[in-house]
């Protein structure tokens, strides 16, 4: 099996799995009752929102950790928030952004101003200097919030948030190798006020994410916050090869995007002559999986708007593939990869004729 969709998600880390399967047996006291084994977890927990805060090089006493359960839970909690402002945002950003970003107030001096940032955006791969911007955007406007979408980063490249310029940001575990069905929203002591509940029932979190912690995904994550960021090179090294091996094919296949300003572990193809849903069924028989779209625009059929958004040409929205890799990718899967996309599009345009 080769597996090339790592941005939609990632295979459990050993030591996460390891870790998820203990908690699930031994940790299954709530974290909130007042008894001591509560009284334990609820200890182990602040002390996972501190590794997670010491990883992105943030002061606890600045920032605070709020645990939900997915990265769109998190958008859509520190969005929900800013409904009487206006948000400033690109419509090639995740969904779990711009559809709630949508929705609040456009335009207006008189009211404050969200910028939401994608630091590695999922589609395309493009890494914006997010530290550089926010200290631009603070600079012109110091009463401005921005926040920051880290899903595709955190555990890739490096993020800090010593400088304090960024209020708020959003991290999913299943993107680096933690479960599904955890995730969290870092944001600034100082401005936790401002956040309005999604829903409502309990004082978890600070009544800002009522419902009872899941504790053995949190301390399974937590495995992952003090690990080492992977070498890139191997990677981008990948990307390259299938850059130049599937470039010799120019009738067949094109690259929107460059590989400068953009994460190796993303690569974005267009096959102008095969609809890539076809090409994405005939490599499942041979086992080989990735994505034709975001998996969470999967759906959409037609005109794409984050394609349109990413400034892809209209005719070319049938005929996207996203590759995304990951730190375990090896050179055999890109070279057999290669091999065998090239095989199936020549013989489909064999047949198109």
């Amino acid at each position: 099996m080769i597996y090339f969709d790592h941005a939609a998600s990632t295979p459990l880390h050993p030591l996460v799995y390891a870790s998820l399967k203990e908690s699930l047996l031994n940790d299954f006291a709530n974290p909130s009752a007042p008894h001591a084994l509560g009284r334990a977890l609820a200890k182990r927990i602040d002390n996972a929102r501190l590794q997670l805060l010491q990883s992105l090089k943030a002061d606890s006493k600045q920032y605070m950790v709020i645990f939900t359960a997915s990265a769109t839970e998190s958008n859509n909690l520190l969005i929900h928030s800013a409904t009487n402002s206006s948000c400033i945002y690109s419509n090639a950003d995740h969904p779990s952004m711009v559809v709630p970003a949508s929705k609040t107030k456009k335009g207006g001096e008189s009211h404050s101003v969200h910028h939401l940032l994608t630091h590695v955006n999922n589609t395309s791969g493009l890494i914006l200097p997010i530290e550089e911007i926010s200290a631009k955007l603070k600079q012109d406007n110091p009463s401005c919030f921005i926040h920051v979408d880290a899903a595709q980063s955190f555990k890739k490249f490096p993020i800090s948030l010593t400088s304090g310029t960024i209020d708020s940001l959003t991290l999913s575990a299943h993107k680096c190798g933690g479960p599904k069905g955890v995730a969290a929203l870092i944001i600034k002591q100082n401005q936790k006020q401002k956040l309005l509940p999604l829903f409502f029932g309990g004082d978890h979190e600070g009544g800002l994410r009522p419902s009872t912690l899941n504790t053995p995904l949190i301390l399974a994550w937590e495995k992952i916050f003090s690990l080492a960021l992977p070498d890139v090179s191997p990677i981008a090294s990948i990307n390259q090869f299938l850059r130049e091996k599937l470039s010799e094919k120019k009738m067949h296949f094109h690259f929107p995007f460059s590989p400068e300003n953009h994460s190796p572990y993303i690569l974005l193809l267009a096959t102008p002559k095969i609809p890539s849903d076809i090409i994405v069924r005939h490599l499942e028989q041979k086992e080989i999986y990735l994505s034709s779209a975001a998996a969470c625009s999967s759906k959409i059929r037609g005109n794409n708007p984050t394609f349109h958004a990413l400034g892809i040409e209209e005719k070319l929205h049938k005929h996207i593939l996203r590759l995304s890799f990951s730190a375990a990718t090896t050179n055999s899967e890109a070279e057999e990869f290669a091999q065998t996309l090239i095989a199936i599009v020549e013989e489909l345009s064999r047949l198109r004729l």
